[in-house]
């Protein structure tokens, strides 16, 4: 299975507020599509404003004009095994 390599595009927009990671994420995932998928399952919060009294930000692991997707090789993730995330720790 192909390995991914997401990094924030803009992680200061405040429409980062909705998850609780804002850093590069790798995961091993059947698509690209999938990656994203299990990054937003993972890091998305509930909505939250994007700024007082503004309106409720977005949450972006989904969204290719936010999160830039990569597929890498690494050694130091297998290519085999389920669909997870790999980086950072603690999210199977």
């Amino acid at each position: 299975m192909p390995l991914y390599h997401l990094t924030p595009i803009s992680p200061k927009d405040p429409n980062w507020r909705t998850s609780v990671h804002r850093d590069v994420a790798v995961v091993r995932a059947g698509s690209e599509g999938q990656a994203r998928s299990l990054a937003s399952a993972a890091f998305d919060t509930t909505l939250a404003p994007s700024s007082p009294g503004g309106k409720i930000a977005t949450p972006l692991w989904r969204h290719p004009h936010a999160v830039r997707a990569e597929v890498i090789q690494d050694r130091r993730y297998g290519s085999e095994g389920p669909a997870v995330i790999l980086e950072p720790w603690g999210y199977l």
